[in-house]
């Protein structure tokens, strides 16, 4: 492969990773016309088109994204071979791409992500916050952060870092027009506020007195996103289960009131999950351990046991 080669490949998997021309430039350094040229000149060469240019933005054809994850696995497998010639020299750089749900990477990711870059100012880190699941090999992501209720054999590796305790919440105003449940069994006469990619939609277990309780629910209202099903708790359509970090300042200022306070919804585990590699890039290795650091110490601000 020639050095023009190489460097059409790079201009690509930024196009692609950045969605727009502009983007691609500012990363590269160069100007969005140079950009243009280079993508037009690939496509080329390859007799093929790759994106499908609009006004605004551009999208990959399916032989884009067939060639963004070879350029991908191959601009990776450079970068890792001269960091461990290398050693990187002492200094971190390149870009580390995280997953993360969406309120957990918002609240208590991002920022352990910001200090890691006060640190570290020739790492890039890119984060992916969605409530979607991830196929961390296929989209080449570095490290995803996960709550789970249990660690199953996945061909990952796996560290935890810390556990968050989820609770039921609902709105004063709620409260004052249906009441407040008395028992876990009163739940099923209420609207209840779910996940829509929960493991137990439609039977909630709770931690009843130590006890693990699966209680049927009626929900209201589904989303996939934990952050719409908090704002309609504020909003009064219902009860719902929210982990502490996101609920503590509510709580505290009123905005919502616990629903059966002794009832713990349930205590989940986060993990870090990384694909197992033969080689982790040096920069990959610092996050995940200064992830694996400042973790707990960030939860515990959220007021997280």
């Amino acid at each position: 492969m020639d050095r023009e080669a190489l460097w059409d490949m790079v201009v690509f998997r930024e196009v692609a990773t950045r969605g727009t021309l502009s983007g691609a430039a500012r990363a590269l350094g160069v100007t969005p016309s140079a950009v243009s040229k280079q993508v037009t000149r690939l496509e080329a060469r390859l007799g093929v088109r790759l994106v499908q240019r609009t006004t605004r933005s551009l999208q990959l054809t399916a032989a884009g994204t067939r060639y963004k994850g070879h350029a991908e696995r191959l601009l990776v497998s450079l970068e890792e071979a001269e960091a461990d010639v290398q050693g990187e020299r002492d200094i971190l750089r390149g870009r580390v791409r995280v997953s993360a749900p969406t309120m957990l990477g918002q609240e208590i990711v991002a920022p352990i992500a910001a200090r890691f870059l006060v640190t570290h100012p020739e790492v890039e880190v890119e984060l992916d916050l969605s409530d979607r699941l991830v196929d961390l090999v296929a989209e080449q992501v570095d490290l995803a952060v996960r709550v789970v209720p249990t660690m199953e054999s996945s061909g990952l590796s796996s560290r935890r870092l810390g556990m968050t305790e989820w609770h039921l919440v609902a709105s004063p105003a709620y409260v004052a027009a249906r009441g407040m449940p008395a028992s876990v069994g009163e739940l099923a006469a209420h609207a209840c506020l779910e996940l829509s990619h929960a493991q137990d939609r439609g039977t909630w277990e709770l931690q009843v007195r130590g006890r693990a309780t699966r209680v049927l629910v009626q929900a209201r209202l589904l989303s996939s996103s934990i952050g719409a099903l908090h704002r309609c708790a504020l909003e009064g359509a219902g009860i719902g289960r929210f982990p502490e970090y996101l609920v503590r300042k509510d709580l505290e200022a009123g905005r919502l009131v616990r629903v059966l306070p002794r009832v713990v919804s349930s205590r989940r585990p986060v993990y870090a999950l990384q694909p197992t590699r033969a080689f982790v890039a040096p920069r990959v290795r610092a996050f995940a351990s200064f992830l694996a650091e400042q973790f707990p110490r960030t939860l515990a601000q959220h007021g997280e046991p």
